[in-house]
């Protein structure tokens, strides 16, 4: 199933991060943002900032979590997407 959210809505799914390197030393999480990271998996037709295959830090309260053919994802509103990841 395909899901083409409206409006200004954006379909997002959880990324986990990285925490451990490339020669084995475990990082330890910053807990003092709480922010977790999305790849934007589809746009409505009225996003103007973002695009499919963007990492993002959304504000998760305002995500409404859905599940398509048993993924978990959660549909936000544009404006609720605070952060864009442009290089990492």
């Amino acid at each position: 199933m395909k899901v083409k959210p409206t409006g200004t809505n954006i379909l997002i799914k959880s990324v986990e991060v990285e925490n451990t390197t490339v020669g084995g030393i475990i990082l330890k999480r910053d807990v003092t943002t709480g922010l977790k990271p999305a790849i934007v998996e589809e746009i409505g037709y009225d996003v103007q900032r973002i695009r499919v295959g963007y990492q993002v830090y959304p504000v998760w309260s305002e995500a409404k979590p859905i599940s398509i053919d048993g993924t978990e994802y959660a549909i936000i509103p544009e404006e609720h997407i605070i952060a864009i990841v442009t290089e990492l």
